[in-house]
């Protein structure tokens, strides 16, 4: 069984490698062959292959004064890079907002929300586009 990580990325892995029309896929342009990776953790790889997307965990808050409580609040960001990246978060919203049939092996889903979206940037290293937004899992810990 999946940790919730794990369980996020199988959802963008799946949609990136899908074909139908709007899908994470076709706005990254997956091709086994030629670009088989468009969805990494963390940071893009030394030489990206444009458009992609980069998710994490930033946060957790879970305790309180001392006090571990239950539900916990975990934050992913997921940053869309490329000149598509509206596109490519209004498809990321679209596979994860309000989504609570999640069942991964540490955490009891409650619902994915849509919590914040960052400002438009810009990247002089890479010579690319870029935003981040933030979603919160509502999660108890198994």
């Amino acid at each position: 069984m999946a940790t919730l990580r794990e369980t996020i990325h199988g959802i963008l892995l799946t949609d990136a490698q899908s074909a139908v029309a709007g899908s994470l896929g076709v706005l990254l342009g997956y091709n086994a062959v030629n670009k088989p990776r468009c969805v990494y953790f963390r940071n893009p790889p030394e030489k990206p292959d444009f458009p992609l997307v980069t998710y994490f965990s930033s946060s957790q808050v879970n305790i309180l004064g001392g006090v571990e409580f239950n539900p916990r609040t975990i934050i992913f960001t997921f940053t869309a890079w490329g000149n598509n990246f509206e596109a490519v978060l209004e498809r990321i919203f679209n596979l994860l907002q309000k989504k609570k049939e999640l069942t991964p092996s540490d955490y009891s889903c409650k619902a994915i929300l849509f919590d914040v979206s960052g400002p438009d940037m810009f990247d002089d290293d890479f010579k690319i586009y870029y935003r981040a937004e933030n979603y919160r899992v509502v999660a108890v810990k198994i």
